[in-house]
């Protein structure tokens, strides 16, 4: 008997059902691949966030060692002036965001004296002002910056050149440059310092990122007697927000419940600060995808509403970027009073 085939009716339906089949698979496939990538994009940004957010932390909390009553800067033989281990202009970075300055002991500081490259060493001969005598310079660089301090408050000390055991900078020509009002005394701790200036800025491929960037003495914007050197440090890309709050205890009360928190706070010294709460917003760097593939109109997927003082209108377009907001507020054990 001749084998029977398939009619055409027979291969169409098979066809029809293989079509279905595999058009559903594809969907879920696709909308697994979907899902996959926009869990992707949102634990990067989430990363992305909390990695830049602990490296201002932790860059923050190291700020005023022995500066609890401020930092002497000048300029040569200028006019000297007391600033703040940590301040910031509001709103006036990238997209009105924050920007940040501290002022931070080299990472050697507490190695052993005299032995270590870059630890403290102390002054051995009390002066009122000018250069100024040390038991040792090991590890201390010509031309970098060093403060000198009694562990109340300190003196910005730049441009050093040593001699001996003798340290000159470019401030020792201003009349009473010192680290407090009786001058340099002798056990007054020296040791190498930093200053780091935190911002927003577009990066190269023009997604919003957090930056950071070496400062030295000079006339800055809007007060702030630093300006960057060198090329800026990338920290992170896709922040796309910094916001800071300064909490000062004006009271003197040493309760953190009874803080007072400001945005923005001058470079001149204030005293009382003690605790900055920080918050950053990273942003997806590609727009979270629906079920049909196409960018979600997900009302959420847009800039937040509002994050300390900076509000976006509350219309704000859906972008189909997904945002994350990391914050945290921490305690400046240094700049406490009577902190050694």
């Amino acid at each position: 008997m001749k084998p029977r085939g398939f009619s055409l009716i027979e291969l169409t339906v098979a066809m029809g059902i293989s079509v279905v089949a595999i058009a559903a698979v594809m969907m879920v496939l696709t909308s697994a691949a979907t899902m996959s990538g926009n869990a992707e994009q949102r634990a990067d940004g989430d990363q992305a966030a909390r990695y830049a957010a602990e490296g201002l932390l932790r860059s923050i909390r190291e700020a005023g060692l022995g500066a609890s009553g401020g930092i002497m800067v000048g300029s040569g033989a200028g006019a000297a002036s007391r600033i703040n281990a940590v301040f910031g202009r509001d709103g006036t970075g990238w997209g009105s965001s924050d920007e940040l300055w501290v002022v931070s002991p080299d990472k050697n500081t507490f190695g052993e004296t005299c032995v270590d490259s870059g630890a403290a060493t102390t002054i051995t001969t009390a002066a009122a002002s000018g250069p100024i005598t040390v038991g040792c310079i090991t590890g201390f660089k010509a031309g970098q910056m060093l403060l000198a301090s009694d562990m109340t408050s300190a003196a910005l000390l730049t441009n050093v050149s040593m001699a001996g055991q003798v340290i000159d900078y470019a401030e020792s020509g201003t009349s009473g440059f010192a680290d407090s009002t009786a001058g340099y005394k002798q056990s007054d701790w020296v040791f190498g310092a930093s200053v780091w200036h935190y911002f927003v800025a577009l990066d190269g491929q023009n997604r919003p990122a957090l930056y950071r960037s070496a400062a030295t003495l000079g006339a800055g914007a809007g007060g702030v007697p630093f300006v960057d050197s060198g090329t800026p440090v990338l920290v992170a890309s896709g922040i796309e927000d910094l916001q800071l709050a300064y909490g000062l205890d004006a009271a003197g009360s040493n309760d953190p419940a009874n803080y007072v928190f400001q945005n923005g706070l001058n470079a001149s010294y204030t005293p009382g600060l003690r605790s900055v709460r920080l918050s950053l917003v990273s942003v997806t760097g590609k727009t979270i995808r629906n079920f049909q593939v196409k960018t979600s109109s997900d009302r959420d997927l847009r800039p937040l509403d509002a994050v300390e003082n900076h509000v976006h209108a509350p219309a704000a377009a859906v972008d189909g970027l997904r945002r994350s907001l990391y914050q945290r507020r921490v305690e400046l054990p240094n700049m406490a009073t009577g902190v050694l």
